[in-house]
């Protein structure tokens, strides 16, 4: 079942203490979505670094139609899937 949210909580994104960022990922999909990926890789697809500091690890992962429409979102938040080559992508996105 789907999170029950208050209206003050807002989405903090931040990894508790002791887990990893895979768990962190998958602990936020289920929080904000309320969606657990059917797969997931152990290994991030790259990390994002600035001046030395961890900022984020990325991880590639597939989301279906399907599996979107069973997102939960709050009221007034919406999702889209784009084509590649929709102008919404930024460089960085498509790369």
């Amino acid at each position: 079942p789907p999170p029950r949210r208050r209206s003050d909580d807002a989405a903090a994104g931040k990894r508790e203490p002791g887990e990893s960022s895979r768990e962190c990922l998958v602990r936020e999909l289920a929080e904000e979505l309320g969606w657990r990926p059917a797969e997931l890789p152990n290994e991030p697809a790259c990390t994002l670094l600035v001046n030395g500091l961890l900022i984020a690890h990325f991880y590639r992962g597939v989301v279906t139609e399907a599996d979107a429409d069973a997102f939960v979102l709050e009221a007034g938040n919406r999702y889209a899937f784009v084509a590649r080559d929709d102008a919404r992508w930024s460089p960085w996105h498509a790369a």
